[in-house]
């Protein structure tokens, strides 16, 4: 049989360029190969073989079926494979070694590769960042989606543990409405304890899950095939343990808010009467009984502006209770829509914190959605970063939160006027989800500030002289 003449070959070294990594690298080979026509044969985690799909099909057949496949012609697509592998240049960084024949389709690859690696490399470093997090999102948006894939599956390994964890969290907390005790149903091995059965908590329950889970889609992804597999293999590894932590959170957080809800009703209840009754009441005189700071009153800046005077006043007569009264009383007049008042409300905040009070409803708004425990901490540390800023711009840069003293009693003002209903359930959810080093650190202590406040407005405040006597007010108290 005649030999086929050796073609002539392209051997080009392009560099990746500066922030471009060997994930980033490979991720830009197979977008280039797709993009010319390629598909990837072999893989590595720093090489691949790209073949046309034509020559992927006949590979396929003559192992399915010997004698299936048409011979190759030579004029077809023959010696047209592409070869990529990653080179290090030193101090210059990675660059990818291309190996193709010139009858092939290796210069197209190499222009579409170039124009990959520049797109992601970026012009300049505020573009690199832009690439970078766009790429990181990418990533994370692909993962999540395939962990998710993987979690619906109940013939896999992975989904058939969700279902069946699902199915035993509810035998084993909402029918009770108790943390199991040791030797229950509910007490699961710890991983790294050697096997022993301890008493744990709902949200421990769930991060311990996490764990096992995270073993059996590591498993489930190491046996997947390059073709079979939506994203690289080594892109998964960083992402995957708070991936799975978000998939199993999204399925067990209805649940979870439940089981604590319901384990607080008593106390959130108080708490929820007397804020409700507490909104009638102006912010001055909450407040003073608070013994907050004048300083951090807000409000009381002169001004020689008679329009900017009328607003001041506004402000101070105003809280957010009786903008919700209010509105309801416009809507009533105007025919349900109130729409004039929401958007004075918009304009004007009805005290100096309500930005930080929105942002406290939002850690309860987490935790009743399915978000991870991690989310509403990250929420409630933002919460109380932003009173801090508010507190500054209240008192005009006069005086700050320093100490505890300062803190509490702003924090429990805050409490009051936001739209949180639930803040002891809140807390004893993100408690039982810290880790030891967490709870002596900023998290343990922003969790602190929330069940002190929240404890002090249900069980030890008196509220009886505020809201001016009387039975209605000895009913509010309990």
């Amino acid at each position: 049989m005649p030999r086929r003449p050796a073609a002539s070959l392209l051997d080009v070294r392009i560099p990746c360029g500066p922030g471009v990594d060997d994930v980033l690298a490979m991720r830009a080979c197979a977008e280039a190969a797709a993009e010319v026509g390629l598909c990837i044969g072999t893989k590595t985690a720093g090489s691949m073989v790209l073949l046309p799909a034509v020559e992927v099909t006949r590979s396929l057949l003559r192992c399915l079926s010997p004698g299936m496949g048409r011979p190759a012609s030579p004029s077809g697509e023959s010696g047209s494979g592409v070869a990529a592998e990653l080179m290090s240049r030193g101090a210059d960084g990675l660059a990818i070694s291309v190996v193709s024949s010139t009858q092939g389709r290796g210069e197209a690859f190499i222009s579409a590769l170039r124009a990959r690696l520049l797109r992601f490399a970026g012009s300049s470093n505020r573009g690199q960042s832009e690439v970078q997090g766009a790429t990181l999102q990418h990533r994370r948006s692909s993962v999540y989606l395939l962990v998710s894939r993987l979690l619906c599956d109940t013939t896999e390994a992975p989904g058939s543990f969700v279902a069946e964890f699902v199915h035993g969290f509810s035998d084993r907390y909402m029918d009770h409405n108790q943390s199991p005790s040791s030797g229950s149903a509910g007490s699961r091995p710890r991983c790294g304890d050697g096997g022993s059965s301890i008493s744990i908590t709902a949200v421990g329950d769930c991060l311990i899950a996490t764990e096992e889970l995270r073993g059996l889609v590591e498993e489930v992804l190491g046996k997947m095939q390059n073709y079979s597999c939506p994203v690289f293999l080594e892109e998964v590894g960083p992402l995957l343990q708070p991936t799975v932590e978000r998939c199993l959170f999204a399925r067990m957080g209805p649940m979870l808010w439940r089981h604590y809800a319901t384990k607080l009703r008593e106390r959130d209840g108080r708490f929820l009467r007397k804020t409700r009754a507490l909104g009638d009441v102006s912010d001055k005189a909450l407040l003073e009984a608070l013994e907050v700071k004048p300083a951090l009153y807000g409000g009381s800046t002169p001004s020689s502006s008679p329009k900017a005077k009328g607003k001041a006043e506004a402000m101070k007569r105003s809280s957010s209770w009786a903008f919700r009264d209010s509105a309801r009383g416009d809507a009533a007049e105007t025919g349900g829509t109130g729409e004039s008042e929401l958007l004075c409300d918009v304009v004007v905040p009805s005290h100096p914190y309500e930005r930080a009070a929105a942002s406290l409803q939002q850690v309860e708004a987490a935790l009743q959605r399915g978000s991870t425990p991690q989310n509403g901490l990250e929420a409630l540390l933002n919460s109380q970063l932003e009173m801090k800023a508010c507190a500054l711009e209240a008192s005009c840069g006069r005086a700050e939160l320093s100490s505890m003293d300062d803190t509490l009693p702003l924090f429990v003002f805050l409490l009051l006027r936001s739209q949180v209903r639930c803040p002891l359930a809140c807390a004893s959810f993100l408690q039982d989800s810290l880790t030891s080093d967490q709870r002596m650190d900023s998290e343990g202590r922003a969790v602190l500030l929330l069940e002190s406040a929240a404890t002090y407005i249900a069980d030890e405040w008196d509220i009886t002289e505020l809201l001016g006597g009387g039975p209605s007010a000895e009913v509010v108290q309990g």
